[in-house]
């Protein structure tokens, strides 16, 4: 076997189907998107001093604590507290 990888399979409900996601077990993750984008992604990045994969981190800690501890102030929470109420 050349990669050790295991396949996910994920749904779309935007009308673009099923895809497979491979998570390999190494610490990488690719991902495509439009070129365009990339190049403006990046050109942003050097902006702001950062490489993509500090702001990938950055980004990535703050949403797996915002999931795992929502705030109090997002609108569904507050939503929540007026029902409460």
């Amino acid at each position: 076997m050349l990669c050790d990888m295991d396949y996910v399979t994920y749904c779309l409900f935007l009308g673009k189907g099923c895809h497979h996601m491979a998570i390999g077990s190494s610490g990488r993750i690719v991902i495509e998107v439009d070129t365009d984008f990339k190049k403006m992604l990046y050109a942003t990045l050097e902006k702001d001093h950062l490489t993509l994969k500090e702001w990938f981190l950055r980004n990535a800690v703050a949403y797996l604590k915002d999931v795992e501890q929502p705030s109090l102030f997002e609108p569904e929470m507050l939503d929540r507290k007026r029902v409460a109420a």
